[in-house]
């Protein structure tokens, strides 16, 4: 998740100054991380979006982030901890994205 969009998505929920500034928006910056396939590790590069994983505020960020999606999303969702779950019934080809993709 864009971390200006998280920021001003917490602003909305009236998390404001030193909380917001000192410690969300610094937790959330000059976060370095590398990725790894098959024992090769890429270099290190700065990530511009999501929270560190295994952290206690991740999770609620995520969810702070997330808990308007289901007003937004026609379909079923299901917001848990850090997951979101997005399901729709097919009964056409006209309900199915891959249809409207590739058909």
């Amino acid at each position: 998740m864009p971390l200006k969009r998280l920021l001003i998505k917490l602003q909305s929920y009236r998390i404001e100054g030193k909380v917001l500034q000192w410690w969300i928006q610094s937790f959330l910056s000059d976060i370095a991380g590398k990725v790894y396939v098959s024992g090769a590790g890429s270099s290190w590069s700065y990530v511009t979006s999501g929270v560190p994983q295994g952290s206690v505020l991740g999770p609620v960020l995520f969810v702070c982030y997330m808990n308007d999606m289901p007003e937004v999303v026609k379909s079923m969702i299901y917001l848990y901890a850090d997951d979101a779950k997005i399901g729709r019934q097919i009964v056409n080809d006209s309900d199915s994205c891959f249809a409207a993709r590739f058909g």
